[in-house]
């Protein structure tokens, strides 16, 4: 059958061929693969779908054609299935999952290097389903798309044997970009580069759609290879046919080069914006503050002085900065696990507070965009 034999359909189900050895699936989920014979033949593998799409429907259950959607889509677009013989079920649930995301653009975020834990050492990416219009604190109630091992490894040395070798499955997960923000850029203080992608939104179903038959598919995660960024490759190629950007990875998928490998498309790049972490917010903002100013912004935030005291002494302007400063160390203190409570939420309720009685602005300046960009730095 020369449609087994289609790319497309090779990346639908995610064939492989690793260095000699045979092709084969890397699903690892048995729900994801129809035929029996389904992991290494890709003719099979087709049959048994088209054979499911033809199954009556169930009331109740979700059908063959709707768990696959994507998959239904592509035979659809090569067959021109006729709908009298094979009639579309309801898909009510992929409907309100899709309504609810509202798709308009796609943007790959790159979250900087987190040296304290190794398996953070070389960054991470993942993928922020933008809503149609919204200003950039908007994107924040997005939707991301994130790949990412399933593990609660306490042994360092098996953590990352099993991590390099395959020892854990690594899951695809559909949860708000707000929640990610919170993980990289506050607790972890890591810098966030947003790349929007200049997919169309047919590109963007493609790829939504692909996402939904993911959403319960295990697969082997290997730490240096068939990571969290080679995996958002292989779904950017289901939403862009024809492309092979995961062709030059056989050894090693740094995120940075896939982001890199990703830019080297002509057309494929909309816009960057850069999202400071809480630390690189911080020390730029105590950068600013006069010597006296910082340190009283210090000794309000450990409780050694009044909170009171930055608007008795200082000018309103001066008084905002001190207390904007103020909380955000405090807060920064708190979520490093050095700061005691209940005290500490007590002060920092207590410094909002003080902040919200000067109707004035602080003058704080944002951090400045870097020169270089992390896809624009030296080759790995």
């Amino acid at each position: 059958m020369a449609l087994a034999s289609d790319p497309y359909w090779h990346k639908l189900v995610h064939y492989q061929r690793r260095n000699l050895g045979p092709r084969r699936s890397s699903a690892a989920s048995p729900g994801f693969l129809l035929a029996e014979r389904g992991r290494r033949d890709p003719a099979a593998e087709l049959e048994a779908t088209l054979r499911a799409f033809f199954e009556p429907h169930v009331p109740g259950t979700e059908h063959p054609q709707c768990r696959f959607i994507a998959r239904r889509a592509w035979l659809d677009g090569r067959l021109h299935l006729d709908p009298s013989r094979l009639p579309r079920p309801p898909c009510p649930e992929f409907d309100e999952w899709y309504r609810t995301i509202d798709a308009d653009r796609v943007t790959l975020v790159f979250a900087s290097a987190y040296l304290n834990n190794p398996a953070s050492m070389y960054g991470h990416t993942l993928l922020r389903i933008d809503q149609p219009g919204g200003a950039s604190a908007d994107q924040l109630v997005s939707y991301a798309i994130n790949h990412a091992a399933t593990t609660d490894e306490r042994n360092g040395i098996v953590f990352a044997a099993r991590g390099i070798f395959g020892g854990y499955l690594g899951h695809f997960s559909l949860l708000p970009y707000y929640d990610k923000v919170n993980e990289y850029s506050d607790l972890e203080n890591r810098d966030l580069w947003e790349y929007e992608l200049a997919l169309t939104r047919e590109e963007t179903a493609r790829l939504l759609m692909h996402a939904w038959e993911l959403r319960e598919t295990g697969f082997r995660y290997y730490f240096f290879l068939q990571n969290c960024s080679y995996r958002l490759l292989e779904l950017l190629e289901l939403a862009r046919p024809g492309l092979e950007w995961t062709d030059r990875f056989h050894f090693w998928a740094i995120p940075t080069d896939t982001v890199r490998r990703l830019l080297e498309t002509e057309g494929v790049l909309r816009a960057v914006r850069y999202r400071p972490g809480a630390a690189t917010e911080l020390e730029y903002h105590i950068g600013q503050l006069a010597p006296g100013e910082r340190s009283m912004a210090l000794a309000v935030a450990l409780g050694d002085q009044p909170v009171e005291d930055a608007a008795r002494s200082l000018d309103a302007a001066a008084a905002a900065r001190v207390l904007e400063v103020a909380y955000e160390y405090l807060h920064y203190l708190r979520l490093a696990g050095a700061a005691q409570e209940p005290t500490t939420a007590s002060r920092l309720h207590a410094l909002l507070v003080a902040r919200s009685r000067l109707p004035v602005a602080s003058g704080l300046d944002e951090p400045p965009t870097p020169d270089v960009r992390p896809d624009e730095g030296h080759a790995s």
